[in-house]
This record gives structure tokens, sequence and C-alpha cells, in this order.
């Protein structure tokens, strides 16, 4: 079995702790792969930056992981590595120390024996309840108000329902729960929904809309802030949770963007990292608070322009929980100018190893793509004005680099020219893709991502602003120029 731990355990607690047994028998096949990944917390906005891996061979179908001492429930996702059919995983179960759990994983579902079986039953049966969709007729119903107020109160009650039928599965078996696991689903699932509403709304605010549809938005805003949420649930218990943070996260986004509209922003869209510190500290203490800054910095976080890393050294100070300032602490490593650029060893069209030393003296923008990403194709539309910018300078260099799996299906996108063009190298991490030493290092959990390296071959930024418009390319265009200019 190989153990790979790519996030610190976080600081123990003072409760009992106890190891976990996880085995089962694959029915769709005896060579398989399986994978599982442990989460101390997890985060929508961090994914599987913080999870523990492990995996497992099947062998002639039979898997077993026993798994580190555990002193509080974690979450659990399982997979194969080669089947995508979401009913023979789970993903994100919740599980408790002591637990013995087996599996049979069935080409259509997965049974469930063992000590806390029926734990794992009923996340199961959860899981499944059919995700939210619109028929052709409501949508046309709407149309073309689809982020108006009536739209968005429909989207909710529609969400209401699927919550429901969730809860209900969790009432039915309550009985065979812990109070304290049954709470944090009510907890997971209840701010889930919430996220998602908010997550939408701040969509819809990004469209184009006029100044009716706009009331409207801020109408529906209201009335989810006026929603009643859970009492009488312990900080352990909403701090702890999966979405909860996630949730006071996209919140506080959507509020932001609401009184910079009602204030006639003239930089509406363009978001600092500051507002959510200046929100934070007026509205959160303790440790929730030290959550939501070190999540909130790693997809946030920018070190240029207004932004001031002395405000990422506040949450630094304030960190008192090791595992949130241990992130923190990565955050300002990579985002801040000057810390050293990943040693990396990629390979090109040809084969030919291409090593970051190879560039020595240049600056180098990096870009990150895979076969099958809109926005990646949405960046290489705006990436062809950047090169084109600097095609006579012989002191930057372009590399676009891919995190495709498959070889022939990275050759074949790089011929078609949709992610990467006329002015780029590419590169390519031999099948790894997120797994690659320098993906990891980066903490590149989504694409397309882009990074700039000066020409004493350190991090000048690491995310930098996304050229979009018209706008954020010549700011994007005069990052590198400065770049270029500091050497």
């Amino acid at each position: 079995m190989v153990f790979s731990q790519t996030a610190n355990m976080p600081e123990k607690e003072n409760v009992s702790s106890s190891h976990l047994h996880i085995s089962g028998k694959v029915l769709i096949t005896n060579k398989d792969t399986v994978n599982l990944l442990l989460y101390p917390y997890y985060s929508e906005f961090r994914m599987q930056l913080d999870a523990i891996k492990f995996s497992s061979p099947a062998n002639n179908g039979n898997f077993t992981f026993n798994l580190p001492s555990i002193n509080r429930p974690y979450y659990v996702s399982l997979f194969l590595s080669s089947n995508s059919n979401k009913k023979n995983t789970f993903n994100l179960f919740l599980i408790e120390p002591g637990d013995s759990i087996h599996f049979f994983i069935t080409m259509d579902t997965i049974e469930f024996s063992g000590k806390e079986s029926e734990k794992f039953v009923c996340q199961y049966e959860m899981q499944q309840v059919m995700q939210l969709s619109f028929s052709k007729a409501e949508l046309l119903n709407f149309y073309p108000k689809l982020q108006g107020y009536k739209f968005n109160k429909y989207r909710e009650s529609k969400m209401d329902s699927l919550l429901n039928a969730q809860l209900q599965i969790l009432e039915k078996y309550k009985y065979a729960l812990s109070n304290l696991v049954y709470e944090r689903l009510k907890v997971d699932y209840f701010y889930k929904e919430l996220y998602d509403l908010y997550s939408s709304l701040q969509f819809g605010f990004h469209v184009k809309a006029d100044s009716l549809t706009r009331a409207e938005q801020i109408r529906f805003f209201k009335n989810l802030e006026s929603r009643k949420i859970m009492a009488n649930i312990s900080e352990n218990i909403s701090f702890n949770s999966r979405t909860y943070t996630d949730f006071l996260i996209m919140k506080s986004l959507t509020a932001i963007l609401v009184k910079k509209y009602q204030r006639h922003s003239i930089n509406l869209y363009r978001f600092s990292w500051t507002e959510l510190f200046d929100y934070f500290q007026e509205k959160f203490s303790g440790l929730i608070k030290e959550k939501l800054l070190a999540i909130s910095a790693y997809s946030f976080y920018k070190s240029y322009g207004n932004e001031n890393e002395k405000f990422l050294d506040i949450a630094l100070n304030q960190a008192s929980q090791p595992y949130f300032k241990n992130i923190l602490q990565k955050v300002k490593d990579l985002r801040t100018a000057g810390s050293p650029a990943y040693p990396f060893l990629l390979y090109d069209t040809t084969g030919k190893l291409v090593k970051l030393s190879d560039f020595a003296g240049k600056v180098i923008v990096m870009d990150f793509w895979f076969t099958g990403c809109p926005n990646c194709i949405d960046l290489e539309k705006q990436m062809i004005f950047v090169r084109n910018k600097f095609e006579n300078n012989k002191n930057v260099v372009f590399l676009s680099v891919s995190l495709d799996k498959n070889k022939q299906t990275w050759l074949k996108s790089v011929n078609r020219g949709l992610y990467s063009g006329i002015g780029s190298i590419n590169l390519y991490t031999n099948g790894e893709g997120e797994d690659n030493p320098l993906i990891k290092h980066y903490d590149i959990k989504g694409c397309p991502e882009l990074i700039i390296i000066d020409r004493s071959q350190k991090n000048f930024s690491t995310n930098p602003v996304r050229p979009q418009n018209e706008i954020t390319t010549e700011r994007f265009i005069t990052l590198i120029q400065n770049t270029v200019d500091k050497n």
C-alpha cells in the first residue's frame, strides 16, 4: 500500500484516538487500484489539497487500508483508478475513530458491512438523491429573466425539496448514528444548499443585466440573509463542517459585491483579498476567523497592485492553530515575490526533457490547462495578444503546461491550437497530472492557472491577474513588463 501525505495532520485534541480499517472487494474487475482520500478538513476552495492520500492494489478484487489514528470525525472519499462511474464511488463521507468498514463494489452500487456500516449506508443514500436540474419547459417559462427574483426563488424551492429528501433519509437512520455525526450531516447538507444559492447569485452578478434585474438580485440576496439558519448548533460542529466555512466565504463575497454595486463602485468586479480580510475581521473571531482567512487567502490573495503583504502577516500572527497557520505560511511563501521557483522537469512534444535552469536569465510565463477545460480555451484567446506583445523580446518565454494524463490526448489538443498556440513551448507532466511535483508545489487545484517567474528564477507572481478582457489583458502585459524591467 502506498502512503503519501500531502498535508500536516491537525493539532491533536484532548480526546482518545483510534485507527481506522477499511477493506472491500471490487466485483467489476480483478485488476484495479483503489484510491482513498482522508480529509482532516475539507473546503471547495481547496478541494484535494489537504487530503492525505492512500492507494491499494485490488488483488483478485480485494483491497484493504489500515489508516492512521484519528481523534475526531474526518471525511473520506474512495474511487477506482479505472472507472469514473459515480455509483461505485463515494465522496466525502464522515468516518469516526475506530470505524471498521467493508465494501462490495459493483458496477451500479456499493454495499456496506461491518462496524457502523449503517452510517455509510445512510450517507450513500443521501448522496444518491438526484441533483438539481431544470427542464427546457421550466427554463423557457422564466426566460429571459433567469437571473431575476422569481427564478431565484423557484431554484430555492427546488433545492429545498431536494434537501428535505436528504434530511428525511438522515432521520430514518438517526437511531444508528452518533449524535455528533447526525448533527454534522444536518449542518453539512443545510449549508451546502445555502452555499450553492449564494454561489449562483454571485455568478448572476457577473452576467450583464439591466438595473431592474440587479434590483431583483439584491432583493433575493436580502431574502437569503433573512432566512432562518440552524439553531443550537455547537461551534465545534459548525467549525468542522465541510460546508459551513465555504458558505460563510461565499456569503461574504456576495455581500461585498452587493455593497460595491450599491455604492456604484467603478471596480465592481476587481476583487481584492483585503476586502475579505476586513470583512472577516469585523464579523468573526476565534478559530472560525482563522479558518476563513486561511482558506480564502489561498484562493484570493495576490501579491501585486494594492494587495499588501502586511495583511497576510496580520493573519499569520493571529493564527493559533498550526494547521491553518501552515496554510497561510505556504500562501505567503508562494504568493510573495522573491521565493525560489520550483525546479521543474517536464517533457516537450518531441520527448525532450525541459527544466527550469534551461531558461536562466529569462522571464517565464507559465499557463496550465487540460483538454476539455472551456476557461482554458478562453484564456488562450487572450494569451495570443500577450505573446504577440513580446514576440520580439528574447527575455520572455512562454511555457504551456498540460495536466492531461493521456499523451495522445495532449498531442491532439496541442495540434488543434485551442489551448496553446504559436509562441508557446508545450510541456507535458508525463501522465502525472495533478500529482506532478510542480503542480503539487504550487497547489494548483484547477485550470487555467498562471505563474510568472523572474529572470533570477524566483517567483514574481504565482496568482497573477488573469487575462479575461482588454483591461485585464493589459494589466497582465504590464505585470510581465514589470518583471522584465525588475532585473
